[in-house]
């Protein structure tokens, strides 16, 4: 009943939106997702129906199946990939590709299938929609390694933390020479030294998500479609919105979507 609201929500949404104005604007609806890691194997339904992921991932296929059904959308625009979606792509998330998908499409629980959602529409629909990787490949790299510098800095400012208020100078010690060995330099205050250092990555990570932004815009705006839907991590959504109206064209977002995810989102 949860997923049925939530359709019937979004459907009404974007029919009235459709009828409501016919100007020559693209129309972009915005999809925020809370997805899983790519490596991250789900092939047990069973197990992919009790993850917390679950619920926004459902909504977001249920909106798109229909909106592909009624021909309400021309293209699905992707996250962590880069180019257009085939059968001939090499893609594989959550251990799930193409052709594992394109035979359970027609079973009544593939909707539960936990995995790239584009993947997942093109594989079921091929020729009715058109799917794109609006992603690039160099900034998802570039990202994900700044990521990684940011949850290394935050493991090792936790435990120099701890130790320091435990007073266990000999396990403070070996964690300071540790991370002096990673980043090459004697340091004084290592603690005050790593905050400084999870500011700047905060501040790498932020544009980063602004350069992968303008390549989903730059999507929108060379293509010759007229409707969209775009599947992206929340962290993106208020950024990317501004920056497609300033492209001149329509957003429309959808809060019922937002409800299904946590807090803060996910990439």
């Amino acid at each position: 009943m949860k997923f049925l609201t939530i359709l019937l929500l979004i459907s009404s949404a974007f029919a009235a939106e459709k009828s409501a104005n016919a100007s020559d604007k693209k129309k972009v609806a915005l999809l925020p997702q809370w997805h899983l890691r790519a490596k991250q194997k789900i092939l047990d339904l069973n197990e992919a129906r009790k993850l917390p992921q679950y619920s926004n991932q459902l909504s977001i296929y249920l909106v798109i199946k229909e909106w592909v059904e009624e021909k309400r959308v021309d293209v699905v625009v992707a996250e962590g990939c880069e180019g257009e979606i085939t059968k001939d792509t090499n893609l594989n998330f959550n251990g799930w590709n193409y052709w594992s998908l394109f035979g359970r499409k027609d079973l009544d629980d593939y909707q539960d299938i936990m995995t790239h959602i584009p993947l997942k529409i093109e594989a079921k629909y091929q020729d009715k929609v058109k799917t794109i990787c609006g992603d690039s490949l160099e900034l998802i790299k570039k990202h994900q390694l700044i990521l990684s510098d940011m949850t290394g800095a935050t493991g090792y400012l936790y435990r120099l933390k701890q130790y320091r208020e435990k007073g266990d100078t000999k396990s403070f010690e070996r964690y300071k020479k540790s991370y002096e060995g990673l980043v090459k330099k004697k340091l004084k205050y290592p603690i005050a030294f790593i905050d400084k250092k999870l500011k700047e990555l905060e501040k790498q990570e932020k544009q980063m998500l602004i350069e992968r932004n303008k390549k989903f815009v730059e999507v929108i705006n060379y293509s010759k479609a007229n409707k969209f839907a775009i599947v992206l991590g929340a962290r993106h959504m208020k950024d990317l919105e501004q920056r497609l109206k300033d492209a001149g064209h329509e957003v429309m977002k959808f809060p019922v979507i937002e409800k299904t995810l946590p807090n803060k989102g996910d990439l």
